[in-house]
């Protein structure tokens, strides 16, 4: 997400000849949401690097939920940054959204919530690096169950329990 030399920022992903035409007030605002998410991003970047590079797992984990933290109080973004970050359609947008894996926010124009377009970020880069560019809404939602599930200690538990043999009776709560 940090720009090295060469790469385009969020205002020339959009919009290419951005810098060549006289800006409208709609127009300059989108550019300072652009420089303000391209900023928030380099942020959560340079956080996971260090993260990354720390020995210490206790650390890392905290630094990684720092830059979490970041991303969830950043200011939302709008559908048209998030499909430039996401590199899919307007649709694919609104299905994503509809469905509960980008988190909507309320306003016009439409906008969701950064850290849930970075969640989804990780698991569309990862499945197109698999090859997988068909159905990533499918592939996204259940890539993303699987992993709530594996995080699930009560899922994981009856698991073990499953594979053991062992029966026990149904939590009162169920």
């Amino acid at each position: 997400m940090s720009r090295t030399r060469g790469q385009s920022s969020i205002a020339e992903l959009i919009d290419p000849d951005h810098r060549d035409r006289p800006k409208s007030a709609r127009r300059k605002v989108i550019d300072r949401e652009a420089e303000r998410l391209q900023n928030t991003l380099d942020l959560y970047e340079r956080l996971m690097e260090i993260a990354a590079d720390e020995p210490d797992a206790a650390r890392r984990r905290r630094i990684e939920e720092l830059a979490w933290d970041k991303m969830r109080e950043a200011d939302p973004v709008r559908i048209l940054h998030a499909k430039q970050l996401l590199q899919v359609s307007d649709r694919t947008i609104a299905d994503w959204a509809e469905r509960g894996l980008l988190d909507a926010r309320p306003g016009s124009p439409k906008r969701v919530s950064l850290d849930s377009v970075l969640r989804i970020k990780a698991v569309v880069d990862e499945l197109r690096e698999a090859g997988r560019d068909r159905d990533l809404v499918g592939a996204v939602m259940s890539r993303l169950e699987r992993s709530e599930l594996e995080d699930n200690k009560r899922f994981q538990d009856s698991l073990g329990q499953m594979r053991r043999g062992e029966r026990g009776e149904w939590p009162e709560d169920f």
